[in-house]
């Protein structure tokens, strides 16, 4: 990383666990000697890490949700910790793209879901959040191409994204299942 003004950070898997977080770890650890403080890191993560929208709660918190993908509040913990300018990508699943090409006008947020809470969480348990959070998750399915391009328009440091998470999700009315296209 000498040398460089960002790094993106795309290595491991959540399903992984503890050799995931561990490896965010040493490229946080890295990234500072790498990159001095002046330097900036995205890092990928997963939409379980969003607050729902108008709550303090991430989608990890809510019931159903797998507690594997703690392992993403484990890596943002980290990013938080650190003294530079960091973004933590946080797509749904990400697969190919049928045409090599990014969809282009993708909804971005930051820090909280980028698609509309539907009305009735508002009124029921935290059950139908988690609900709500399964059901979007074809929105939240992006391709590889998507997550790049996404970064790349984002590099400069403190920009939009600076120290934050940032939710991306298809344009309304698309949706996408990991399925659908061919890895």
């Amino acid at each position: 990383m000498v040398g460089h003004d960002v790094a993106i950070n795309a290595a491991g898997h959540v399903t992984e666990g503890s050799t995931f977080t561990q490896l965010v770890q040493t490229v946080v650890d890295s990234t500072i000697i790498g990159l001095g403080e002046g330097g900036r890191l995205w890092q990928f993560g997963g939409a379980a890490v969003l607050n729902v929208p108008s709550t303090h709660i991430m989608a990890v918190d809510l019931p159903k949700v797998p507690k594997l993908y703690e392992a993403h509040r484990t890596n943002l913990d980290a990013l938080r910790r650190s003294p530079w300018d960091w973004s933590m990508l946080c797509p749904g699943p990400m697969i190919a793209s049928e045409n090599g090409k990014a969809t282009g006008n993708l909804r971005l947020s930051v820090d909280e879901w980028p698609m509309t809470r539907p009305a009735y969480t508002y009124v029921l348990p935290r059950l139908a959040l988690a609900f709500a959070f399964k059901q979007k998750v074809p929105e939240l399915t992006i391709s590889y191409e998507d997550a790049a391009e996404v970064i790349l328009d984002n590099l400069s440091k403190s920009g939009r994204f600076s120290r934050r998470r940032v939710g991306v999700a298809l344009p309304p009315g698309l949706r996408k299942y990991k399925d659908d296209v061919p890895r």
